[in-house]
C-alpha cells in the first residue's frame, strides 16, 4: 500500500478520535510513552545491564552508582493516582499556576516564600475562598507589584539554612514558629531559584507536619542536585508523612539529560499530607493532565508516567 493511502486513512482516523475526548487524552497518553517514558527509562536500563556484564572498571562503577543515586530520587518524585476531579488549579493558565488538592475552604495559611512580585496564586486563592485563609509572602530580594488584601502580609524576609535577622533570613522552623497554629490546616508553597537545596536540608519531616499541602519548585535538576544528597534527603523527609499528587516541569527551562536519564531542568511537585492517603486509587497518571498549562505557552513538556 502506497504511503499516501495509508496516511489519507489515519487522516480520516484522526478526525474521528478529536471528536472524544477520551480517546484523545488515551492516545495522547500512548505517544508520551512512546516518546518519552520508554526511551528514557528502558534504554537507560539497558546501557545500566550492558555496563554491568561488560565492564568493571571504577568509572563504570562510579557511572552506576550514579545511576543509582538519580533512580532513588525519581522513585521518591513518583506521584500517586487522585482523580483530577479532586484536584484544582490555582492561579494563572501559564506561569505561577499550580494544581494541588482542592480542599481550599479548609485552608486556614498559606506560607508563600519566594513570591517576588508575583502573587497570582495567593490572590486567586483568596478569591475563592472570601478573604480567607491568612496569607503570608516572604522575599528579601522583591516585593509584590500591588496592594493586597487585608488578609496578605508580606515579609521582606527570606528562607535560610540558618536565621540570620540582620540578613532578614529566616529557617522553616522559625517562620512556622512565628506564623502557624498547631492543629490548623495550611499550605507550604516554596520557590527560590535553587536555594531550596541548602534551605531546606536542614530541615526534618517535624517541620513539615504542620501542613496539609507543600507547593515545591525544584530547580537545577542536574548533577549537583541529583547526586549531591541534599535533594534526597528533602525528599525522603517530606516522603514520611505526605505523597506526591502533581508534577509538571516549567518549560522556561530545558530538558537535561544526565546518566541517561531525560529530566526537567525545573520541575513543580505537589505534595499532600499522608492523612488523605485514602483518595489514591490504583492507576498510574500521566503528565500533563487536563488541569496542565505550559508556563511557557507556546510549548508543553510531556512527563509521561514518570515511573522509574
Amino acid at each position: 500500500m502506497r504511503l499516501e493511502v495509508v496516511l489519507s486513512k489515519l487522516r480520516f482516523l484522526a478526525k474521528f478520535v478529536v471528536k472524544f475526548d477520551l480517546l484523545v487524552h488515551l492516545l495522547r497518553s500512548i505517544y508520551i510513552q512512546v516518546q518519552l517514558y520508554a526511551p528514557s527509562a528502558n534504554v537507560n536500563l539497558y546501557y545500566k545491564e550492558y555496563l554491568l556484564e561488560q565492564s568493571k572498571t571504577i568509572s563504570t562503577k562510579l557511572y552506576v552508582e550514579e545511576q543509582n543515586k538519580i533512580l532513588d530520587n525519581l522513585r521518591l518524585l513518583r506521584a500517586r493516582f487522585i482523580d483530577d476531579n479532586r484536584l484544582v488549579r490555582i492561579g494563572p493558565n501559564s506561569e505561577g499556576g499550580y494544581v494541588i488538592y482542592n480542599n481550599i475552604q479548609e485552608i486556614d495559611t498559606i506560607i508563600s516564600i519566594g513570591v517576588a512580585k508575583d502573587t497570582s496564586f495567593e490572590e486567586h486563592f483568596s478569591t475563592l475562598t472570601f478573604g480567607k485563609p491568612n496569607i503570608h509572602l516572604f522575599d528579601h530580594t522583591d516585593q509584590p507589584l500591588r496592594k493586597l488584601p487585608n488578609n496578605f502580609h508580606f515579609h521582606s524576609q527570606g528562607l535560610g539554612p540558618k536565621t540570620d535577622e540582620f540578613s532578614n533570613i529566616l529557617m522553616l522552623s522559625e517562620i512556622i514558629n512565628l506564623y502557624i497554629v498547631p492543629g490548623t490546616k495550611n499550605i507550604l508553597k516554596i520557590d527560590i531559584d535553587g536555594s531550596e537545596y541548602s534551605c531546606l536540608s536542614v530541615c526534618s519531616s517535624i517541620e513539615y507536619e504542620n501542613f496539609d499541602q507543600i507547593i515545591f519548585e525544584f530547580h537545577d535538576l542536574t548533577d549537583y542536585a541529583m547526586l549531591s544528597g541534599e535533594l534526597n534527603k528533602i525528599l525522603k523527609d517530606i516522603s514520611e508523612n505526605f505523597f506526591v499528587v502533581h508534577l509538571h516541569p516549567n518549560n522556561f527551562e530545558p530538558w537535561s539529560v544526565l546518566n541517561g536519564f531525560a529530566l526537567p531542568s525545573v520541575l513543580e511537585v505537589t505534595y499532600l499530607n499522608l492523612k488523605y492517603a485514602t483518595l489514591i486509587e490504583d492507576k498510574v497518571k500521566v503528565f500533563p493532565t487536563k488541569l496542565d498549562f505550559p508556563n511557557d505557552t507556546s510549548r508543553e513538556m510531556f512527563l509521561g508516567s514518570f515511573i522509574y
